[in-house]
């Protein structure tokens, strides 16, 4: 049986920082896996470009550019892997308080054929009084 049409998904939800500086947002968080290996995830999102920044036990760097071709290093710990990215659907919805992504790429590993994947994120302030 071959793989196509197989779908995985998965949805995290978190609570971090969210941070609009000079038209560019900014999310930032924490994840702890259940060997209590943290990870940092910074995300910078511009009118251009997503970029993804992992520090801790997984380290990366992936910038999503609609109709741009990126490569970057991915290290889980266990030895790095090269990936090879290809953007073609970046949207974005914002207002004042929040901010909606919509990101469609490929990724190929190691020469592998590519895979297509989906990101959807929203975030949203919350105001302490």
């Amino acid at each position: 049986m071959s793989g196509a049409g197989l779908r995985d998904e998965s949805k995290t939800e978190t609570t971090g920082i969210l941070k609009r500086i000079r038209g560019h947002w900014f999310v930032i968080f924490e994840q702890i896996d259940e060997n209590r290996n943290k990870t940092r995830t910074n995300i910078r999102i511009t009118p251009e470009r997503f970029e993804l920044t992992r520090s801790g036990a997984i380290q990366t760097r992936m910038i999503f550019e609609s109709g741009v071709r990126t490569r970057c290093e991915y290290d889980a710990g266990y030895g790095s892997i090269m990936l090879d990215i290809e953007t073609y659907r970046y949207d974005i919805e914002a207002d004042e308080n929040s901010i909606a992504v919509r990101l469609g790429y490929r990724m190929s590993a190691e020469g592998g054929g590519p895979a297509d994947y989906r990101i959807a994120l929203t975030a949203e302030m919350e105001w302490l009084c």
